[in-house]
């Protein structure tokens, strides 16, 4: 099964707990 990530960067809080759980997927950038 293969799924497709959306990112709405308006209601990110850049808190970074995607890239904490799943790293390989996930990447805070600069911009938070």
């Amino acid at each position: 099964m293969n799924y497709k990530i959306k990112l709405d960067k308006e209601k990110c809080i850049g808190c970074g707990s995607c890239a904490a759980v799943c790293p390989e997927v996930f990447k805070v950038g600069d911009d938070g």
